[in-house]
């Protein structure tokens, strides 16, 4: 592509010195430097944010955000089975905890308070980032456990497929095409799945059986397109539909084999951005229209659909001021709109927020990076929250740096929470958090190595806490108790370059979440000091790649410790170990690149489970093959 880019622009100047030659006109002509400058929009100094590489991406193409981030992070996913929900949870915090940003807006159901990772196909996101704890206050607020990125960018002009089958049944495949030159570019992706997911595992008498009532089936369309109004202008467009329908996969215990799940969403987001040598200002609007979930089940009246539409408007300005100093401020606004039958009719929530940070160098060494939020919500318990957060960062020597980082935020109530068939929650209370980080990082890049690692101990104290409890006449969300989780992570990767043809890389994590609880709840004195249900203390993960030419060869492996399913630790399920290995050949000719990938996932067919009851694919062999013309 870039050899044709060239091609193009030097025919004009070829046809013009054929000329002059012709003409014999001994001059020259002088072309003056062209040069664009831009403030680069920094992340928030001092906090933990973890970036997955473009190779993990492409790797997790035909899988979900879900499937990547267990692996690639160290986020614990609680997976309800295959085609069940997929939550995450951040250093011991609950679903709800983790706000999910796409092109900077809210994704997250404004009834729910949270989204289903499963729904999220790997493929229709460019950039995908993780912000840890207070870090997450600059996109929002609600991210007591910290925020996932996701971003849909225009790429450079190629036609690309992708196809992949597995020994379960499942068949899927995502097309690209990127387009445009200059001023005008953008990019048109389609997703589709065919999931049986026939998989084996072991019945409540440990025999072996085939699983038959868990298929999914997905249909997902993107569009963007990037308009450059000025070298330091520009117009970006994004609208994403995708459509799901699962048959939400049986317990263990109780064998009901006729739910099927039914969602549809379509986001729309439009942003207009200028950069400047010393200012960075975007204006983003977006609006959201989902239709609530709806399960439909054998010989039962389909249930009335709801829907929720969402709008949101954001504007956030950085500057440069003198020396090192760092201006943020912005100004977020958010409506929604939800009709459900829970709700006896439609139901509104408006949230408006302000933010002013600034960041400077006190010292050569010293960065301060100071942000304040305030936020307003229509529900009087929500209203009036001020969030600061702070962030302290030294450089000890050339390679290794400390940090020290505070924060306070809190979780707008959902929908649910406050309108769900009943009236007697209105003194329901907001959750709040309040969280320190110390930070230790080391980055060395020499000529033909790379190594970085980071040691993180966190100390999250999260109040309020909210739980659904059975009551009359449904379910019902009550401030249960208090939850302390402190811990740490530490993080490494490595990339080296032999001589030859040989590379080799390696990455990995260890996370260790001591969450537990603080006060009883309903006279439960047994739980006061104990680990969360469903919680891993230990989550650590491995990966290795080597490649030699046109060959790679790649190892993961996955470690979740025990997690108890009462709340007194009396009952756990067992921690497992789950090994991946795959084989990948490409072969590119000209302007095109032909790829195949064989992926052997739990290799060694362990049987487990995450939650109770929801039994886990064994050993599972996927072909994926991708085909890749630069146009």
């Amino acid at each position: 592509m870039r050899k044709l880019f060239f091609s193009y622009c030097l025919i004009p100047f070829l046809s013009l010195a054929g000329f002059v030659q012709a003409q014999e006109l001994d001059s020259a002509i002088l072309l003056q430097e062209v040069r664009v400058e831009a403030l680069r929009l920094k992340n928030r100094t001092g906090f933990e944010q973890a970036l997955i590489d473009s190779v993990s991406i492409q790797q997790y193409q035909s899988s979900n955000i879900g499937e990547l981030l267990q692996q690639e992070s160290s986020l614990f996913i609680r997976s309800y089975g295959v085609s069940g929900h997929a939550t995450p949870s951040i250093r011991g915090t609950g679903a709800s905890h983790t706000q999910v940003y796409w092109n900077g807006l809210l994704i997250n159901s404004p009834t729910l308070g949270q989204i289903d990772l499963t729904t999220l196909p790997v493929a229709m996101n460019d950039v995908i980032a993780v912000n840890y704890g207070g870090g997450s206050l600059l996109e929002g607020s609600g991210g007591l456990g910290g925020s996932i990125s996701l971003s849909s960018q225009p790429l450079h002009q190629q036609l690309r497929l992708n196809i992949s089958a597995t020994n379960t049944q499942n068949v899927g495949g995502n097309l690209l095409y990127a387009y445009g030159r200059n001023r005008l570019r953008g990019s048109t992706k389609v997703v589709w799945l065919e999931n049986k997911n026939a998989f084996s595992y072991l019945g409540l008498g440990q025999e072996e059986q085939i699983m038959e009532h868990a298929s999914h089936q997905s249909r997902g369309f993107l569009q963007t397109l990037s308009y450059r109004l000025k070298p330091s202008q520009q117009l970006h467009f994004a609208s994403w539909y995708q459509q799901d329908e699962r048959e939400l996969q049986p317990s263990l215990f109780v064998n009901l084999y006729d739910e099927r799940l039914l969602e549809k969403v379509w986001r729309n987001s439009l942003r207009y951005e200028v950069k400047k040598t010393d200012y960075n200002l975007k204006i983003t609007g977006g609006w959201f229209y989902n239709q609530l979930p709806q399960v439909e089940r054998m010989g039962e009246l389909p249930a009335e659909k709801g829907h929720i539409n969402t709008y949101q408007a954001k504007t956030h300005f950085y500057k440069k001021l003198k020396g090192h100093t760092y201006l943020r401020s912005g100004i977020d606004l958010m409506h929604s709109a939800a009709v459900a039958a829970a709700f006896q009719g439609k139901r509104n929530q408006q949230r408006a927020s302000l933010l002013a940070g600034l960041e400077t160098a006190l010292t050569n060494q010293l960065i301060v990076d100071a942000l304040l939020r305030q936020e307003w919500v229509s529900d009087g318990n929500n209203s009036g929250r001020l969030l600061p957060s702070l962030a302290l960062r030294y450089q000890l020597t050339p390679v290794w740096s400390v940090a020290l980082n505070g924060s306070y935020n809190y979780r707008v109530l959902s929908l649910n929470e406050q309108y769900w068939a009943s009236e007697s929650r209105r003194n329901l209370l907001p959750e709040e958090s309040r969280n320190v980080e110390l930070l230790v990082q080391q980055q060395l890049p020499l000529k033909d190595f790379f190594w970085k690692q980071s040691l993180s101990l966190f100390s999250y104290w999260v109040e309020n806490w909210i739980i659904w409890v059975p009551g009359m006449p449904s379910w019902k969300p009550e401030n249960a108790t208090e939850v302390y989780s402190r811990g740490l992570e530490y993080t490494f990767s490595w990339k080296s370059e032999m001589e030859g043809n040989w590379n080799w890389g390696s990455k990995g994590s260890y996370t260790l979440s001591a969450a537990t609880n603080q006060q009883s709840f309903r006279g439960n004195q047994e739980a006061i000091g104990r680990q969360l249900i469903f919680t891993p203390r230990h989550k650590a993960s491995l990966q290795g790649q080597l490649y030699y030419k046109s060959w790679s060869l790649s190892f993961d492996e996955l470690y979740v410790g025990k997690r108890f399913s009462r709340s007194d630790e009396s009952e756990y399920l067992p921690a497992y170990w789950l090994s991946q290995l795959g084989l990948g050949y490409q072969h590119s000719f000209k302007e095109q690149l032909l790829s195949a990938l064989l992926n052997i996932h739990n290799l060694f067919g362990y049987h487990y489970q995450v939650i109770p009851f929801y039994a886990m694919p064994g050993r599972v062999w996927e072909l994926s093959l991708t085909y890749q013309l630069d146009l």
